[in-house]
């Protein structure tokens, strides 16, 4: 992969109110649940397209070895992001988690 940050930070504190820090494959579960809560509520129509076993698939194989992924540093992840030079792929926040929370203010 072709790092987007050539910097090596893996957690970032700055003034936004919460931590950052970069994902790894320890939390492509939790990404994919996040990825598939959001995207059922905002394309039902599509919902259940992909099983659960193949929405872990593909961050694996794919968004994790071809992208950088960042979250919230908390124990528990509520959205993430993952990018390449000059490209946002997937930026998903979980849906109980409405317009004026952390991720909505930045």
């Amino acid at each position: 992969m072709t790092r987007c940050c050539s910097c090596g930070v893996d957690e970032v504190r700055a003034n936004i109110g919460f931590a950052l820090r970069r994902l790894t494959l320890a939390d492509v579960d939790a990404v994919a649940i996040i990825h598939r809560a959001a995207f059922d509520q905002r394309l039902p129509w599509l919902a259940g397209l992909h099983t659960p076993e193949e929405d872990r698939a593909f961050f694996r194989d794919r968004v994790f070895s071809e992208c950088e992924v960042w979250g919230d540093g908390t124990d528990r992840i509520t959205g993430f992001i993952a990018f390449r030079l000059d490209w946002i792929d997937q930026l998903y926040v979980l849906p109980d988690h409405p317009p004026g929370d952390r991720w909505a203010r930045q």
